[in-house]
């Protein structure tokens, strides 16, 4: 009898502390299967590529506060990016970009809104990160008139994999004739990156510093506007451009 108890009461006692280890195991092995998780997460996302679908470069036709801009039919799910130079029918009015809509208003770069009146120059960002597709207008509307200085840079843009968030933005005015762009802080990415510039006079060779690309159409550099992105930024490249005095930039990242 008195075997059996001992037997018993040992047991209990040995049960007793593998609950206990196991409580103490538990959560360290909850966390590594976290930790696990948001490993893979990371090594996903960095395994996702950047893609520039299309780029469509638009006048606005003075003596109106609409600005509307026709592009290619859009895919389901990739991002719109609206780079904007305001010119100085909005500027010099002095007015501003009210919103910008495909039939869905777009979001407004909080940071990316720069002006100089005097000068004329003034340069915004608005996007949306994903579209549901078969979008062929995007219109972006002045408080005043727009005049023919004012230009509308967009971009369709994919990522291989998972969704796509805004990152940083940033924008900066006035400058000498070589002009640093914005700063910027960005994450591990990798991240598509995009810059809009305004002069107060021409835009001249080499423009913007590498890596960037330059929008397609170089007849808005001669009149000073320019657009331009760099794709899988794992860190920010501050680019710089040649261009007249009484500069304003812009520039937002997307992860």
């Amino acid at each position: 009898m008195k075997r059996t108890l001992k037997l018993t009461v040992g047991l209990a006692v040995c049960i007793s502390g593998l609950l206990a280890l196991a409580a103490l195991i538990t959560p360290l092995f909850a966390q590594q299967a976290s930790q696990a998780v948001l490993i893979a997460q990371k090594i996903a996302a960095s395994g996702a590529t950047w893609t520039v679908v299309h780029e469509t470069d638009c006048s606005c036709a003075a003596g109106t506060t609409s600005c509307p801009c026709t592009i290619p039919s859009t895919t389901a799910g990739n991002a719109i990016v609206v780079m904007i130079e305001m010119g100085y029918g909005l500027v010099g009015g002095p007015g501003t970009v009210t919103g910008v809509s495909d039939g869905t208003a777009y979001t407004h770069c909080a940071n990316c809104r720069t002006i100089n009146v005097p000068a004329g120059v003034g340069v915004d960002a608005y996007f949306r990160t994903t579209n549901a597709g078969g979008i062929t207008t995007v219109t972006a509307t002045g408080s005043t008139n727009w005049n023919t200085y004012g230009a509308l840079f967009i971009y369709e843009v994919n990522k291989s994999s998972g969704t796509i968030s805004e990152d940083a933005d940033n924008g900066v005015s006035n400058g000498p004739s070589v002009f640093t762009g914005p700063t910027l802080t960005i994450g591990a990415g990798p991240d598509i990156v995009f810059q809009v510039f305004n002069s107060g006079a021409s835009i001249s060779t080499p423009y913007i510093t590498s890596p960037y690309v330059l929008n397609s159409n170089l007849a808005y550099e001669p009149i000073g506007a320019g657009a331009a992105y760099a794709l899988a930024q794992t860190s920010y490249a501050q680019p710089t451009w040649t261009a007249g005095g009484n500069n304003g930039a812009a520039a937002i990242a997307f992860k």
